[in-house]
């Protein structure tokens, strides 16, 4: 009898091993996944500025309109599709579409732009799926930090390669489509892991959520606004200022592991409000001492710190909190990850009228931007916390367990 009872927990334990086991797999393999892609949107960009270096800018404005199309096409194609299906398709046309430049051999803007379209269109049309599959795999607990880990190994992973291939678009391509490959190794985990079914939305009901919406527009202010101020900077200041261009990457890819740290402990509307307030003051001071060069250092700094925190909480983490408890994500995916590629649309659009813009000009365009940065936080101080408040006090009290311990101990000695 005591045999079979230690046989019978044996075989539970070892079920239980299994089960674990079989989550981490999943867990890294949707990781994985996530991780290709990211890496794989600093290759493809940069084949897509590349093919057109020698054109107008308007042309690469191709590449972010195949992404904002895609993106909504592939939200809508997730409600009719099985996911695996569906990241299939998406992976295999990301493969095609990397291998695609090395059969550019024709100067026709016709070519260019359908290249750089097809580019845009095989990043974003399982973007929402992918950026699900993330959310569905983390907690509130874990969701910002893992999401600042995956953005810095993907900075960490592409800009390296990028520095060493940029002269050569034929081994950009080539590296682009072998890494685009490997995303295949995650294909088998991407529904493996079934809870409670969640209901599809509507973009509509989407935008129609408070919460959502008030989130949104600040992300959209900010991206616009910023936009615009990196055209400015670009055409003007960059000559001076040329080191800018290694700190705000290096910076945001630190930052964003740390905001999303951050994140997980205090909240996610309190780090985004730092953001915001830290980059306009940045705003504020090249507004008043811009022939100051740490006044552009300083702002350098800041913005990277800035795009690095809202690159994970308005990309990767926010909207899968708001979603996760009784919808899809797709679909809040696809919508709030659009001002990111919007901002690139409309802005290029505007880079021929800037040149006739003088450079005073475009210094007090920096107050200018102050102040619309520091108007989005209005918003935020209306939008409720997607941090579930119970998580916060509880890690509030370990905190306060753990200090009251070392007080405790060192009395004691």
């Amino acid at each position: 009898m005591l045999g079979t009872i230690d046989g019978a927990n044996m075989f539970r334990e070892q079920i239980q091993q299994n089960d674990v086991g079989n989550t981490t797999k999943i867990f890294l393999g949707r990781l994985f996944l996530l991780l290709n892609t990211l890496t794989w949107l600093f290759m493809v960009r940069a084949i897509s500025v590349r093919l057109v270096e020698s054109e107008t800018a308007a042309i690469v404005n191709t590449f972010y309109l195949g992404v904002i199309v895609s993106v909504f096409i592939g939200a809508i194609l997730s409600d009719k599709i099985r996911r695996r299906h569906l990241v299939f398709a998406w992976v295999m046309f990301g493969t095609f579409a990397s291998f695609l430049p090395l059969f550019w051999t024709s100067n026709l803007i016709i070519i260019q732009l359908t290249i750089n379209f097809t580019l845009g269109f095989s990043f974003g049309l399982g973007l929402p799926s992918c950026v699900a599959c993330f959310a569905e795999s983390t907690t509130f607990q874990n969701r910002g930090r893992m999401g600042g880990l995956i953005f810095l190994l993907s900075t960490l992973c592409a800009l390296p390669l990028l520095v060493l291939l940029q002269s050569n678009l034929l081994s950009i391509s080539m590296a682009s489509f072998f890494w685009r490959i490997s995303g295949f190794c995650a294909l088998p985990v991407v529904e493996s892991i079934e809870t409670e079914e969640r209901k599809p939305t509507s973009f509509l009901l989407v935008l129609q959520t408070r919460s959502f919406f008030l989130y949104f527009v600040p992300l959209l202010m900010f991206c616009f606004v910023d936009g615009f101020e990196k055209v400015f900077f670009e055409s003007f200041f960059l000559a001076e200022f040329s080191l800018n261009r290694v700190i705000e990457p290096a910076f945001g890819a630190i930052f964003a592991l740390v905001g999303g740290l951050l994140a997980d402990r205090i909240g996610r509307k309190k780090v985004i409000i730092y953001g915001f307030v830290s980059l306009g003051i940045a705003y504020a001071v090249i507004g008043l001492a811009p022939y100051w060069i740490v006044s552009w250092y300083f702002y350098s700094i800041i913005d990277g710190i800035a795009w690095g925190i809202f690159y994970v909480m308005f990309a990767l983490v926010l909207w899968g909190d708001m979603a996760h408890s009784n919808h899809r994500e797709e679909k809040y995916y696809a919508i709030g990850g659009i001002p990111f590629f919007l901002s690139e649309f409309i802005v290029l659009l505007f880079v021929p009228q800037f040149e006739i813009i003088s450079k005073e000009s475009a210094l007090t365009s920096f107050s200018i931007a102050a102040f619309f940065l520091f108007l989005a936080v209005i918003p935020l101080m209306y939008a409720s916390e997607t941090l579930p408040e119970k998580k916060i006090k509880e890690r509030e009290l370990r905190s306060y367990i753990k200090k009251a311990k070392k007080v405790k101990e060192k009395r004691r000695g």
